[in-house]
């Protein structure tokens, strides 16, 4: 009803606006023929068509239209893009074809073949018109982008080159274009090309401290640390303040030198929190993924010394909550992330960790309370659930468990890895009311080699309730080998006595 509504009004201003135009209506006083005011009125009924998404009945009208005069290109190229609306692409291309035919030299039909060959992946035809359109206007960026592009997908990434070059001689030195040639030199494995593309950004805008971050960065990555030492003291030559190009500059320095100068950092005062906060984060990745307990002490120590310094910030907090997170000191992250949730509610992953350090360390009693208002705050997060089904199962409120399942269940939707963290919840909810069978049950619905560590740690602990601690032991080892947790470790531990 709205869209038949739509049409007219269309119509109507259009025909309103035809019969007081000299140019539409009337010319010089002379009336247009009944013919040409029917086609006129068969035309703008075209349009409306295609304006209200109406493609089937705009390419009847159009193809009316079409039939009486087969020399109109616009015609042809609406009859095009009508066709596209549609989702029939053969038919789209061949009246395509026929305005750039009818009209060799207009760009916008040049510009809807482009576009979609390139969308088909028909990177060749692309071609052909991309680079008609950038030889036409060499300083529009968008067509340059698009003929370098078809040349890199047909494999001829020096040619691409050549055109971004050939732009960069007249409009300048561009960032996207700099990014541009720095990935193909980067992906050909001409590293020295890839280097001098960020450099050049990088003098070019010198002041833009990120672009030497990032030469300095893939310096690093290409085994070039005296480079990245290099350019880590040019940006302090600008910036003698910027705390990450300390950071990292004490890094490549390595040992108690970096270990001296990062503590020098979080004790200058006139380094921001922010700064303190963003260099301490690689810290963190490497405790994470290295496990290195000499990091890991210096990790603690910096992060309490930047505790003491912002005392109610919810950064810092979270930050040290991570720590003892990661190190699996569960009693102090726990504290940690609970002050950071007095600042700042809003960081979805510290909840996360928070409610996983409760339920490790068994105080589910207060899992219930942090897990609801997880809940309260992240009504779409199906690990808040879950948590709170677990909290809910090991104070025997079985019941209430059973209906956050269901409601999980509905959030969780057609995701498959939501689904298996649902069913996990399930199983450990009969796994605790001592129904074992049951919940093995729910958990052999889900394949092997998908199960999440969650429930390969839940089918460890029922193997050992059936008496198989062999197979307990093996469910185990797999969990740990996709998250490390000393708690799992344990079980394997105490059973191999």
């Amino acid at each position: 009803m709205f869209a038949g509504m739509n049409k007219m009004l269309f119509l109507f201003f259009a025909l309103t606006w035809s019969i007081y135009s000299p140019c539409f209506g009337q010319v010089e006083g002379t009336r247009i023929s009944e013919d040409e005011a029917k086609a006129q009125n068969d035309y703008l009924e075209a349009d409306a068509a295609f304006f209200l998404g109406e493609f089937e009945e705009a390419i009847k009208k159009y193809k009316e239209i079409y039939a009486l005069d087969r020399s109109n290109d616009a015609v042809a190229y609406n009859l095009s893009r009508a066709y596209l609306g549609s989702g029939d692409i053969e038919s789209a291309e061949k009246y395509m074809l026929r305005a750039m035919e009818l009209a060799p030299d207009n760009k916008w039909y040049k510009l809807l073949h482009a576009n979609v060959m390139r969308d088909e992946e028909r990177h060749a035809e692309a071609l052909t018109s991309y680079e008609w359109l950038a030889q036409k206007e060499p300083e529009n960026r968008y067509f340059i982008e698009n003929h370098a592009y078809s040349l890199l997908k047909l494999e001829r990434p020096l040619e691409a080159i050549g055109v971004i070059e050939s732009w960069e001689s007249t409009q300048g030195i561009s960032e996207v274009f700099s990014k541009k040639k720095f990935e193909i030199y980067d992906a050909m494995g001409q590293t020295d090309k890839a280097a001098e593309a960020l450099t050049t950004l990088a003098e070019t805008y010198p002041r833009t401290l990120r672009f030497w971050h990032n030469l300095a960065s893939y310096y690093i990555k290409s085994g070039k640390e005296d480079k990245a030492g290099e350019t880590y003291e040019k940006i302090l030559s600008l910036d003698a303040s910027n705390a990450d190009a300390k950071a990292k500059l004490a890094s490549l320095r390595g040992g108690s030198t970096a270990d001296a100068q990062l503590t020098q950092i979080i004790d200058d005062a006139s380094i921001g929190e922010d700064d303190k906060v963003l260099i301490l984060l690689p810290l963190l990745d490497e405790v994470i993924t290295k496990k290195d307990s000499t990091q890991k002490a210096l990790l603690l120590d910096l992060c309490g010394k930047l505790s003491k310094q912002y005392p109610s910030s919810a950064k810092v907090f979270a930050l040290l909550g991570d720590a003892h997170f990661h190190g699996t000191n569960y009693p102090n992250a726990i504290t940690a992330y609970e002050t950071t949730l007095q600042s700042n509610k809003k960081v979805y992953p510290v909840w996360e960790n928070y409610m996983h350090a409760l339920f490790r360390t068994s105080n589910f009693d207060e899992l219930i309370t942090v897990a609801y208002d997880a809940i309260d705050n992240f009504p779409n997060k199906v690990s808040a659930y879950y948590y709170y089904v677990l909290a809910l199962s090991n104070t025997g409120e079985f019941m209430e468990a059973d209906s956050y399942v269901m409601e999980a269940s509905m959030i969780a939707g057609s995701n498959p890895n939501m689904k298996r963290l649902v069913q996990t919840s399930s199983a450990y909810r009969y796994f605790k009311d001592q129904n074992i069978d049951k919940a093995d049950e729910i958990l052999s619905q889900i394949p092997i080699e998908l199960l999440p560590y969650q429930a390969l740690d839940l089918k460890g602990d029922i193997a050992l309730a059936k008496g198989d601690k062999k197979k307990a032991i093996e469910y185990w080892e797999k969990a740990y080998s996709m998250v490390p947790e000393s708690s799992i470790k344990n079980k394997v531990l105490e059973q191999s006595l």
